[in-house]
């Protein structure tokens, strides 16, 4: 995660915000999986910063994407859009400068409270005491969790019941995969899927095909709801643009002192992001419906029921 901090600072390239944010979707998803083994409130408080990170990074890379997919977007537009793409990267360029000195605030106080050497400091006193004889102890139980309190869970045995909750998590949506207008439910299905990934992708050392079939059906699930997504963000930002009034300063930035082709652009830019949203859509659906048919849900369930067994120790 910290590998990318020189770059997200300097802010030149976008992939920089977009990897470290990643990272430290990963570290929370691990310190949420592993979250039993560890329950101290100094645990509890580096977790809690480590969802800051991602959020305060957020704001940033998602201005990025937007940014991006705007300017892709210009290389073969219809010429009566370009003042209004022209007009909506000027815009999310002044919100992306503004977003990035609470971005940067967050991160200059990670680095002033040393978050990283208390991390690696915490899991070094925590695997010593585990190297001794501890191990990994269950010593409270939670409502959510499936794991036996007060007792050992293995690495293996914890698995299958920690991917279990993902699956269902994932699977609750299935009713909502036939209704394309529910965006709320899509959108939280594809978090869902997110963490169910994330979530073999730690486990996968238990399982012998490391997950292969189930990980990359979901790994797929998860960017076809990214692109349904990112198409409902673009469609509201450009009602909101349709209905409001034009930003000056964007306006200034770009040189339009005319702006009447702008809303004209923003009208077509709407019309032809509803048709690609439906594609997006369409896209997920057929995905979805094939790999049911091809009974791919039954698959996963009994993979991620049956780790392999343990090889013989030395």
């Amino acid at each position: 995660m910290f590998v990318h901090l020189a770059g997200v600072r300097a802010g030149a390239d976008i992939e920089a915000v977009h990897d470290m944010r990643v990272g430290s979707r990963r570290v929370v998803a691990a310190m949420r999986v592993f979250r039993d083994c560890f329950p101290t409130v100094e645990f509890r408080n580096l977790a809690r910063e480590a969802r800051g990170i991602t959020d305060a990074l957020g704001a940033v890379r998602d201005l990025d994407v937007l940014i991006e997919h705007a300017t892709l977007r210009r290389r073969d537009a219809a010429d009566e859009v370009h003042p209004a793409l022209a007009y909506l990267i000027a815009v999310w360029g002044g919100d992306r400068r503004r977003a990035r000195r609470p971005m940067l605030r967050e991160l200059a106080r990670l680095e002033k409270t040393r978050y990283l050497a208390r991390m690696e400091q915490y899991l070094t006193e925590e695997f010593e005491a585990h190297a001794v004889g501890m191990d990994l102890v269950h010593r409270r139980a939670r409502e959510d969790s499936p794991l036996p309190s007060g007792g050992r869970t293995s690495f293996r045995e914890a698995a299958p019941l920690l991917l279990g909750l993902r699956y269902a998590n994932l699977y609750s949506f299935e009713p909502y995969v036939e209704h394309p207008e529910a965006t709320t439910e899509l959108h939280a299905m594809r978090i869902a899927a997110k963490w169910f990934r994330y979530t073999m992708e730690l486990f996968s050392p238990a399982y012998a095909d490391s997950l292969r079939e189930p990980l990359e059906a979901v790994r797929r699930f998860q960017e076809l709801l990214g692109d349904l997504h990112d198409s409902d963000v673009r469609l509201d930002l450009l009602q909101a643009a349709r209905r409001g009034t034009l930003n000056v300063d964007a306006l200034v930035e770009i040189g339009e002192l005319l702006p009447d082709p702008i809303p004209v652009g923003l009208d077509r830019l709407h019309a032809d992001e509803q048709q690609f949203r439906h594609a997006c859509y369409l896209s997920f659906r057929d995905c979805w419906r094939l790999l049911a048919a091809d009974g791919f849900a039954g698959r996963c369930r009994e993979r991620i029921a049956n780790p392999d067994a343990l090889r013989t120790e030395e």
